[in-house]
């Protein structure tokens, strides 16, 4: 278990840089966020590096460089990463991007977000990605699922 007080691997000079003109509030929060990864990996090794892996985000890269820094073998994180990314991330997308060609579906999830987050205007965002997705596919003249607009 990792105590609040144990060294990091990388010092927080090092992962903001040094001088007056950091910013803070971006720096804080990468600092934030390296330190529950590091924390993360040292106490749950694989799962982590295969939850990280699963889910898309742009920390990833992090990651990988504090696997490296904490020397977890390079088995563990391929294998970790290769199962994370394949078995989970990669059906998960296809079947959202599938999903959200259909405008059936691509309606229904859009009451689903306006019912639970009304206010954040993701409703907003992600209709304008369907509508998006579902010009392409009629641009390429490709049927999903059998349902036309």
């Amino acid at each position: 278990t990792t105590s609040p007080t144990t060294p990091l691997l990388l010092d927080d000079e090092d992962a903001v840089g040094s001088g007056e003109n950091n910013g803070g509030g971006a720096s804080a929060k990468f600092l934030e966020i390296k330190r529950w990864t590091e924390r993360t990996i040292k106490n749950h090794g694989f799962w982590a590096v295969f939850s990280l892996a699963a889910i898309p985000n742009g920390a990833f890269d992090l990651c990988g460089i504090c696997c490296g820094q904490l020397g977890v073998p390079f088995w563990t994180f391929f294998l970790a990463t290769l199962s994370g990314k394949s078995l989970v991330r990669a059906p998960m997308q296809t079947t959202g991007m599938v999903l959200s060609a259909r405008k059936s579906s691509s309606e229904v999830i859009i009451k689903a977000i306006k019912a639970f987050a009304p206010n954040l205007g993701l409703d907003l965002m992600v209709e304008s990605h369907f509508q998006a997705l579902r010009k392409i596919a009629t641009q390429a003249e490709i049927e999903v699922g059998g349902e036309g607009e």
